[in-house]
């Protein structure tokens, strides 16, 4: 049961699951990306049990006080804004949706200042705005009307993103978790699965505890440790360590009425008007959870240094106050969304793909991982794509029309960056 794309391109056809009436599904996870799979899964009627290895939901990358949301607007990959600007309108429905069910969660539309605080930073908005956005999703504003949006003098203008602000992700995934287990969702928690065994039913999970689970379909959305499996060890994800400052609230910071974006970000106070956060520090390939002084240091220094302005000394970080948080992430900065790729037999099959094409010869499609799925790489853009991804993830498994264009879900396969080269001939190791 393939799905009816352009066979153009076989090697990115993607593969609904098998099951009868009601699937039982897995999610492996615990953070955003789980979160809004399991939500677009239950709203299928099927069967979700979550196994979450801590002892709640959002201890890792989605457990900020505050987080920004807005889209990641790169200014030169027009596959990566084309996502980012769907999944943000999205997901602004989906915020819309855990309102209106009274999920609690504090949060704030109040707009994202993105800073030209460089020449760099100023010729990427400018080509941004070249694009011409709808003024309602982006807009270029000079110093002074940067200043008024934000409620602080900057030293520069900018580009605003209108419909941004920031929310508190722990909050708002612990109490969506809480929601959806009245809708029949089972949370199991301290559960890490250590082995994902194909089965002639399905998959067959083992925990930490030698406990034996069995699923017709499973969902990695475990972040930083989705390849630690032998089926997906061989995906180029790395971890990349973030810490993010709190930090008390003074007589100019509490003005701040956007999110402030620059070489860091600047949230506004949150709801009791005590904090704010400041960040982030970005390690690659660590997984180090400890406090970092020196990251604490830059996260105040970064903004002194990008918007040098008098308010900014007010900028306090050495009450220590910190969250540490491992993000997935991948070089092209866009997440993957859809089936688990089988590599050895991928690898195998297309070692020829640059001359199979060049002669016009039959190719096959791609071979993945039967009933096995995966949302990962979200990185520091989660709040964003994920709402999106889950949907789309489930319209695959259900072999429903996908909610994105084709060539948007080739740029979210687990297997694009293996493809870009074999598709030049250039062979992968």
């Amino acid at each position: 049961a393939n799905h009816n794309v352009n066979v153009q391109t076989p090697w990115y056809l993607p593969q609904p699951a098998t099951f009868n009436n009601q699937p039982d599904i897995a999610v492996i996870g615990g953070g955003i990306a789980s979160l809004f799979t399991a939500l677009s899964l239950l709203n299928r009627g099927a069967k979700v049990t979550l196994y979450c290895e801590d002892e709640q939901p959002a201890l890792n990358a989605s457990g900020n006080k505050q987080g920004a949301f807005y889209p990641q607007l790169s200014d030169d990959d027009l596959c990566n804004i084309r996502f980012y600007i769907h999944a943000f309108a999205y997901a602004h429905q989906r915020l819309h949706w855990a309102i209106k069910q009274r999920i609690e969660f504090e949060h704030e539309f109040c707009g994202v200042a993105l800073c030209a605080y460089d020449d760099k930073s100023s010729l990427k908005l400018k080509k941004i705005f070249s694009y011409q956005w709808p003024t309602n999703l982006y807009r270029q504003l000079n110093q002074t009307e940067l200043s008024q949006s934000v409620g602080l003098p900057l030293p520069c203008g900018g580009g605003f993103i209108p419909q941004g602000g920031w929310l508190a992700p722990r909050q708002f995934v612990q109490n969506t978790f809480a929601h959806l287990q009245q809708s029949g969702l089972i949370v199991k928690t301290q559960q890490k699965v250590t082995a994902l065994l194909q089965t002639d039913k399905g998959w067959r999970l083992t925990n930490q505890q030698g406990e034996i689970f069995n699923h017709d379909i499973v969902v990695l959305a475990n972040g930083h440790k989705l390849n630690q499996f032998p089926q997906t060890e061989r995906l180029p994800l790395y971890p990349v360590r973030g810490q993010v400052s709190q930090i008390p609230t003074s007589e100019n910071l509490v003005k701040l009425k956007s999110v402030l974006c620059y070489d860091g970000y600047l949230t506004p106070a949150n709801q009791a008007k005590t904090s704010h956060c400041i960040g982030a520090s970005h390690v690659r390939d660590s997984e180090d959870r400890r406090f970092s002084d020196q990251e604490q240091q830059e996260n105040q220094l970064k903004i002194r240094r990008n918007l040098a302005m008098d308010w900014t000394k007010e900028i306090d970080t050495t009450g220590n106050q910190a969250l540490i948080g491992i993000r997935s992430a991948v070089r092209d900065r866009i997440p993957m969304v859809g089936n688990v790729p089988n590599f050895v037999q991928q690898v195998e099959d297309y070692k020829n793909l640059f001359n199979l094409r060049r002669r016009k010869q039959s190719i096959k499609n791609a071979v993945n991982f039967d009933n096995l799925y995966l949302v990962a790489a979200l990185g520091s853009r989660g709040l964003t794509s994920a709402p999106l991804l889950g949907e789309t993830l489930a319209s695959l498994i259900y072999n429903e029309p996908l909610p994105i264009s084709e060539d948007i879900i080739h740029c979210l396969s687990a297997n694009r960056s293996w493809i870009r080269k074999l598709l030049k001939g250039t062979p992968v190791k």
